[in-house]
C-alpha cells in the first residue's frame, strides 16, 4: 500500500517479517492515528528497500499486526506499506488513472493545478474547503475515503454525508466520514483527503517544491 498519511518509511505484517527472518532491534512502540487507536508496532532490522528499481539504504522496518487486518477490510492482500519516510525524498508520481507509481529524480513539468504543499513531520498538508469553509487537508492515499473533523463540521463520528470538497480548482461532492481529528492537533488540520477523491487524478509532488500537482 502506498500510504502518504503515514510517516514511517516502510512497514511489513508479521507474516512477511517472519518469511524474512527478520531481526527486531526494539520491543513494541504504540503508534496511533485519526483512523486506529494506540497499537504496538516492533522495529526490525533490514539491510535495504528497492520499489521498481529504486533502491534505498534503509536500516529498519516497523512491523505492525494492523496490515493484515487493514487488508481483509479494504478487499485486497498486500504485505508492507509504504509511507512519507521513503516517499519525501524522491520524486513521487501516483496515477490512479493508469494505476502506476513513479519514483525518480528528475523535476516534474508544471501542470495546470498547482496547489501550495506544506510538509508537517512528513505529513503532506494542502489548504482547500469543505462546503465553501476553508480548512488544512491532509492529503493520505491510504484513506479509502474523505474525512472532516466532527467538531468543526458538525458530523457526528463514524457516520457518513455528502461534502462538497475543493483542492485547487478541481472540485468534488464526495462522501466524507465524520471522525475525531484533534489527535492530529500538532498538523492544523479538519480534514483529510483520501482515495475517493483522488482516484480520477494523477498526484504528483517533487523533493523540496512545496506543490502538490493534480493531473
Amino acid at each position: 500500500m502506498i500510504d502518504t498519511g503515514s510517516f514511517i518509511a516502510l512497514q511489513v505484517s508479521q507474516g512477511l517479517a517472519d518469511h524474512l527472518n527478520l531481526t527486531s532491534v526494539t520491543s513494541n512502540i504504540s503508534i496511533e492515528g485519526y483512523d486506529f487507536g494506540a497499537t504496538g508496532v516492533r522495529l526490525a532490522r533490514i539491510n535495504a528497500l528497492e520499489v521498481g528499481g529504486v533502491r534505498q539504504i534503509t536500516r529498519e522496518a516497523a512491523v505492525s499486526n494492523r496490515i493484515e487486518s487493514v487488508a481483509k477490510e479494504v478487499g485486497t492482500a498486500f504485505e508492507a506499506i509504504l509511507g512519507m519516510g521513503f516517499l519525501a525524498k524522491r520524486d513521487v508520481v501516483i496515477d490512479y488513472t493508469t494505476l502506476q507509481l513513479n519514483l525518480d529524480d528528475r523535476p516534474r513539468r508544471r501542470v495546470a493545478v498547482d496547489v501550495p504543499l506544506e510538509m508537517v513531520n512528513f505529513a503532506p498538508i494542502v489548504v482547500g474547503a469543505a462546503d465553501g469553509k476553508a480548512i488544512k487537508f491532509l492529503v493520505d492515499t491510504g484513506a479509502p475515503s474523505c474525512v472532516l473533523d466532527s467538531a468543526t463540521f458538525a458530523l457526528p463520528a463514524n457516520t457518513f454525508a455528502e461534502r462538497k470538497i475543493r483542492v485547487g480548482a478541481h472540485t468534488q461532492r464526495v462522501r466524507c466520514l465524520g471522525g475525531d481529528l484533534s489527535l492530529n492537533k500538532p498538523l492544523g488540520i479538519s480534514g483529510v483527503i483520501g482515495n475517493n477523491f483522488l482516484k480520477g487524478y494523477a498526484l504528483s509532488f517533487n523533493r523540496g517544491d512545496d506543490r502538490l500537482q493534480l493531473s
